[in-house]
């Protein structure tokens, strides 16, 4: 019997996995960080200058961005909102060929298939790829380095794992930095050759090898990165204010009750029937290949103890350990399927069960998102029941304000632990003289309640304003990245002194 052309499967696996991506892609931003790329991606493209999101500015992301709002463009779509959406649906199914392709090298074609499928309906990585993120490409890269790291003394194959881990970082800095502990362990196995070139050790042979992918790759993240450090001021201060919140303020304790709540995200988005097949399939690969088993769990064990340790802790970032989880769900399943009538049977219903649970989890809110947008639709609202010289005061909403209501924002006083008396009374001096200008001044109710530790802004507010409700509509919560169904009500409030 003639062997299946190697390309069959993954092509196979791509339309597999895009045309669900492609029915069910958001029709708006959903999140903030989507309208924010759709925005800077479109700039790009307008002014033919690199621009950055917030954090390390993520350019490799933003050019992807350009790219398909290029394209779009020219199949005569001018949304780049739809056109960064797409972007995710493409490379969320191109990471299933990558995991697929993965699965093949280091273990065999029966787990590298049924790892792609569990991966590719895995509710998280479904959502991601529907909106526009930084996921997606991030993670393609990653499984890419991977794969060509499957053999280091290979100097072609460790160039190009090089290359790919600078683009994984120019994604998604962070998820880079996590995972170079836990790719340092591919150069560093039981098996080396013999001898490396020119008569070195295996050990120093290998040790120099990692040295060189290290350095390749941050030569390419650092070239990547040069359009914004040549921008100036604007850029490094807000590298370091990232920075800041990212590590020294958001960060608890690995033992925090934080911790907790990544266990149980991980849990949910597996399902109950996938995390018992994950566990297991650790278990029995852990005794069957012990250096690849290791990469394995620390490429779940540092990602996760990093973003489970954090206050803004989202079910998005833990996307980076389903990789490896359905990998080794796919093993367990294909020893199953290996064995008796009644192990295959099993194996079937498993992945039957897991399959089923992961599509009824999230295909419903999917489908609502598909046909709807309530987020840009609010702030739409908000741009006609307001004045066109009206201020609204808001936080993480403020760009769906000033993007779909064409309002500019009124930025009040937030953080996590401490709004500093100062800062109140300043905002408070800034509110009086608007209002004595006869400027309008609106706020939402996220606005009114968020980033408000020991209630200090919204006392200060209902205690010296009258807050006159305008109206109220429903709203999608983006927070934990939009596997939950999550709806609010958001009022808008009109501001007026006290007599």
């Amino acid at each position: 019997m003639a062997k299946p052309r190697p390309y069959l499967i993954p092509l196979l696996l791509f339309f597999i996995s895009f045309i669900p991506r492609l029915l069910l892609l958001s029709q708006g931003p959903f999140h903030l960080d989507a309208l924010n790329l759709a925005i800077q991606s479109a700039e790009t493209l307008r002014t033919h200058q690199l621009h950055f999101l917030f954090g390390s500015g993520y350019p490799l992301t933003v050019l992807l961005g350009t790219l398909f709002v290029w394209l779009s463009s020219l199949a005569g779509v001018d949304d780049p909102v739809r056109s960064v959406n797409l972007m995710s649906a493409f490379f969320g199914a191109f990471s299933t060929i990558a995991l697929y392709m993965v699965g093949l090298k280091f273990f065999d074609r029966k787990t590298a298939l049924l790892s792609a499928l569990l991966f590719s309906l895995n509710p998280l990585v479904l959502t991601l790829s529907t909106y526009g993120m930084g996921h997606m490409p991030a993670l393609f890269f990653l499984l890419a380095t991977i794969y060509f790291l499957s053999d280091p003394a290979d100097v072609r194959r460790l160039l190009i794992a090089g290359f790919l881990s600078g683009l994984v970082g120019a994604s998604r800095i962070q998820d880079w930095l996590l995972m170079l502990a836990p790719l340092a362990t591919l150069f560093f196995r039981p098996s080396g050759p013999a001898n490396g070139p020119g008569g070195r050790s295996p050990r120093e042979f290998l040790l120099r090898a990692f040295f060189i992918f290290t350095g390749l790759s941050g030569i390419v993240l650092f070239i990547l990165h040069l359009p914004y450090i040549f921008q100036g001021p604007g850029y490094t201060g807000q590298v370091g204010t990232f920075f800041q919140l990212a590590i020294t303020e958001n960060i608890r304790s690995i033992f925090s009750y934080s911790m907790l709540v990544a266990g149980k995200y991980v849990v949910q988005i597996l399902s109950w029937p996938g995390t018992i097949v994950a566990l297991a399939g650790m278990y029995l690969f852990s005794r069957e290949n012990r250096h690849f088993a290791r990469f394995l769990g620390l490429w779940i064990i540092v990602p996760f103890l990093f973003y489970g340790s954090l206050y803004t802790l989202s079910t998005r970032f833990l996307v980076i350990v389903l990789a490896p989880l359905a990998l080794l769900q796919g093993y367990c399943l294909a020893r199953l399927f290996s064995y008796g009538r009644i192990f295959r049977l099993s194996a079937l219903l498993a992945l039957g069960t897991i399959s089923c649970v992961n599509l009824a989890t999230v295909s419903p809110l999917l489908a609502f998102r598909h046909q709807h947008a309530p987020m840009s639709d609010f702030a739409r609202w908000v741009g006609q029941v307001t004045e066109p010289d009206a201020r609204v005061i808001a936080v993480d909403h403020c760009l769906f304000l000033q993007h779909y209501a064409r309002r500019p924002c009124l930025y009040r006083p937030c953080n996590y632990f401490d709004n500093p008396q100062e800062a109140l009374a300043q905002f408070r001096a800034s509110l009086d003289g608007l209002l004595r200008s006869g400027t309008p001044v609106y706020i939402i109710t996220p606005g009114l309640y968020t980033y408000d530790p020991g209630q200090s802004f919204s006392s200060m507010m209902i205690s010296h304003y009258q807050l006159i409700p305008v109206g109220e509509r429903t709203v999608e919560e983006w927070y934990r990245a939009g596997i939950y169904p999550e709806f609010s009500e958001y009022t808008l409030y009109r501001i007026l002194p006290k007599n």
